[in-house]
């Protein structure tokens, strides 16, 4: 079977080429960006879970003190500075002990 010639009525036009392809950046790179250990989507997940977990034990010290441990290394095996991994790690126990709270 012979395909069929499609014929068009409007010219063909070309999209512009917007960059890629290996050429030039044409941006200037705006340094290092500031990277969120704890995204705000995923640790709502986390710390519901966490905070549910941790209010059925009679005494939540030791799991939430294995959670916390577990994090805290995790932020250090990326490598995020000192100051960073001690803010996220005051953020996270704040944000489950208030979703502790909450759920009492």
């Amino acid at each position: 079977m012979i395909p069929q010639r499609i014929e068009y009525d409007a010219p063909l036009r070309s999209a512009p080429v917007t960059g890629g392809g290996g050429g030039r950046q044409s941006r200037q790179p705006r340094g290092p960006a500031e990277v969120v250990p704890f995204p705000l989507t995923a640790r709502v997940v986390f710390v519901d879970r966490t905070a549910e977990i941790a209010a059925s034990y009679r005494d939540p010290r030791k799991y939430l003190a294995n959670v916390y441990r577990q994090q805290e290394e995790a932020l250090r095996r990326r490598g995020f500075d000192d100051a960073i991994v001690q803010s996220e790690m005051a953020a996270l126990e704040r944000a489950v002990q208030s979703r502790m709270d909450a759920v009492s």
